[in-house]
């Protein structure tokens, strides 16, 4: 980034290891940032977005051995699909409006202790969790504080997928993201499906349903009184619309 600020303190991190492993080309576990978010190699979880690969860093004290492998990956996953999600509590309306607030204090105060990433990001997902947290000033301060920590999830289909699943449970009928319309319907209607196969106790065509979105990278949510889909960061959009 030689026309930005990239950086003006630079903290060398510990050894990176990969599952146990110190990385490096002779022993086959190197691969590059791009390499990862093109989905080669694939190492357990196929592609891997930007914040992902970032917060899989955050999650290690920058004075400890870092292990960038299938588990801390995963981990980083779901960290990053919890906080995006926290994004979209109010609804899509709310989203597409949400500005950056104050961040939380004690993440600040994480982060002025030697640079405590790992305390930092605990407190983070414990205020994300629950609806109890879901009021529009706390949501502007969870936004702030993941911006600070160098995450930009208001965007993810993370964050959109909540915000529709509220709009849902509001009766609020909106397509704000109208590029994959055609998709979200086929994916409802799958669902929908696959909740009416379970409720039938057919579950050989609800596991044939549900192996259908996963391989066009939906996951699937089913619960005694409904059933919901989430799109992960290896959707694709016109395989979801070609399911019959």
């Amino acid at each position: 980034h030689p026309e930005g600020a990239f950086a003006r303190i630079w903290m060398h991190n510990d050894m990176l290891q990969v599952d146990g492993r110190k990385m490096s080309k002779s022993l086959g576990n190197f691969y590059t940032v791009r390499e990862l978010l093109d989905g080669q190699p694939v190492i357990g979880t196929g592609k891997a977005t930007a914040d992902e690969i970032r917060m899989a860093i955050l999650l290690s004290h920058y004075r400890q051995p870092m292990d960038f492998g299938v588990q801390r990956r995963h981990e980083a996953r779901l960290l990053v699909k919890e906080m995006a999600a926290s994004l979209g509590k109010l609804g899509t309306e709310a989203l597409l409006n949400l500005a950056s607030g104050e961040p939380l204090q004690e993440v600040v105060e994480a982060l002025k202790d030697d640079l405590d990433t790992v305390a930092a990001l605990r407190l983070l997902s414990r205020r994300s969790l629950g609806d109890r947290y879901g009021t529009p000033e706390h949501i502007t301060s969870i936004y702030a504080s993941q911006r600070l920590l160098g995450l930009e999830l208001r965007s993810s289909i993370f964050a959109q997928d909540e915000a529709r699943e509220r709009d849902k449970r509001k009766g609020v009928i909106e397509r704000a993201f109208a590029t994959v319309d055609k998709a979200f319907a086929v994916l409802d209607r799958k669902t929908q499906q696959l909740h009416e196969a379970r409720l039938r106790r057919d579950f050989a065509a609800a596991d044939k349903i549900r192996t259908e979105l996963e391989a066009v990278g939906v996951s699937v949510r089913s619960t005694g009184i409904e059933t919901s889909w989430s799109r992960s960061p290896n959707f694709d959009v016109r395989a979801a619309e070609a399911l019959k």
